[in-house]
């Protein structure tokens, strides 16, 4: 193993402006471990502290220069590379960097070939993830095996995602390995959040030519049968509002910057598992939005305990349908509230906070190849292997004080109204895409430039 944070010192820092999706202006070197007075151009060193996990780390601390543009990249020293090798680390920030929207971590590789027409230089990305502030670390893998016993130099690059502002980015344990067993080529799910049509506005007692404020919450989830340390929760609680005004009938595009997306490296394909969004839908009104996170927060809490105990430490949970159905139903549902997802906080909160359009999920199973359809689930899929898109529906209705369609009976039936649909006093349509990637890589979220 070629362990990289130990030899980081001896790479070259230095930071700079992307000027498009490989090069750099106003590149300048900047010192190792500097101290934080002037660290305007970035920074880069170690540090031993708590990550965004809560845990306490020795990191390898980047911070890209302050700039929208700014960029921190490292090149290490030449390395023979041995057979099979993967570069490998975790991902993410230091704690408290809130006010982060992001940053980009992308590996490149640099080396020489010899030809017959001579020598030529080669110098290739290998991997882009944008990692947002999420209170876990993401697994960075890369896949060098294709350049084992050569002479390379790694790159690490952290770029900041539009703002540079608390872009604490942080690279646990950074390495190169011989990978040992036959390795699967990885298959990643790509989940993003595209767009939200008002379908009927939220008004109980419509304003002439009043429009509604909408904005998504959610909680990521995935948990696989039998394989300890597999349950990963995630909280996606920007709430941003998704626009102003926003007239019945009208949609609206939902930005990158509304974090409500999510990639996840699907491990582990013989096994069955969840991989899943759960999401609640509001209208804003009366500031409530410290309440739904707060709600979103402790719900994430219980659901991550919940898929541990049933999910995570059992791998015949998947075996029986009633079982699926019950398992799912105390992870999922708190039948307390009334068959919903976020608690009874929410119809205690809701006359004096924002509303509550209603609740819905995608939810997907990982099984082996062979699964037949219909052992899944109602209301759950099998992971797409092409692009694919879904579509959530939020409904609620005139006098409720909380809508949901996660049926403590049944949770996994969506069920939806019979009656006239003028007695909806809101109903939100939100379009998903879902993408598989199966090339070995991690390939990006998006590219912003």
């Amino acid at each position: 193993m070629i362990d990289l944070l130990s030899i980081a010192a001896e790479a070259e820092w230095s930071s700079g402006l992307t000027t498009n999706e490989s090069s750099i202006s106003d590149l300048q070197r900047i010192p190792w471990n500097s101290s934080p007075v002037r660290q305007e151009f970035g920074f880069a060193g170690v540090r031993t502290q708590n990550t965004e996990d809560e845990r306490s780390n020795r990191v390898l601390h980047l911070h890209p220069r302050w700039d929208s543009r700014g960029i921190v990249r490292g090149v290490f020293p030449a390395l023979t590379l041995p057979a099979k090798a993967f570069f490998k680390s975790r991902v993410g920030f230091l704690e408290g960097a809130t006010g982060t929207n992001g940053v980009i971590f992308e590996i490149w590789e640099s080396h020489w070939e010899l030809h017959d027409a001579g020598p030529s230089h080669y110098h290739n990305r290998l991997a882009v993830y944008h990692k947002t502030y999420t209170r876990t670390l993401t697994p960075l893998e890369v896949d060098l095996s294709h350049l084992s016993g050569k002479e390379v130099q790694i790159e690490i690059r952290v770029l900041a995602a539009g703002n540079s502002g608390q872009d604490w980015a942080a690279i646990l344990n950074p390495r190169v390995e011989e990978e040992a067993r036959l390795r699967v080529p990885a298959q990643i799910l790509n989940i993003r959040t595209s767009q939200l049509k008002v379908v009927v506005a939220n008004e109980s007692r419509p304003i002439e030519g009043r429009g509604d404020e909408p904005y998504l919450g959610a909680i990521y989830a995935r948990s696989i049968g039998g394989i300890r340390g597999s349950t990963k929760v995630i909280v996606l609680d920007n709430l941003k509002t998704l626009g102003n005004n926003i007239r019945q009938g009208r949609t609206v595009s939902i930005s990158l910057d509304a974090e409500l997306g999510v990639i996840d490296l699907v491990a582990h394909r013989d096994r069955f598992g969840i991989m899943g969004l759960f999401f609640v839908a509001m209208e804003e009104d009366r500031r409530g939005k410290d309440t739904v996170r707060s709600v979103l927060r402790d719900t994430a809490k219980r659901m991550e305990e919940c898929f541990r105990v049933h999910i995570e430490q059992r791998r015949d949970w998947f075996v029986r349908g009633a079982e699926i159905q019950r398992t799912l139903g105390d992870c999922i549902v708190d039948g307390s509230s009334g068959g919903g997802l976020f608690t009874g906080k929410l119809i205690r909160w809701l006359f004096r906070g924002d509303d509550e359009i209603g609740q819905a999920r995608l939810m997907f199973i990982t099984a082996p190849a062979d699964t037949e359809s219909r052992l899944v689930p109602a209301g759950a899929f099998l992971i797409p292997s092409e692009p694919s898109e879904f579509i959530l529906d939020f409904y609620a209705r005139t006098g409720d004080a909380v809508t949901t369609f996660l049926s403590s009976e049944s949770p996994l039936e969506t069920s939806r109204p019979d009656e006239d649909r003028s007695n909806f006093r809101g109903h939100y349509r939100v379009t998903i895409q879902v993408n598989t990637l199966t090339d070995g890589r991690l390939t990006p979220a998006h590219d912003r430039r």
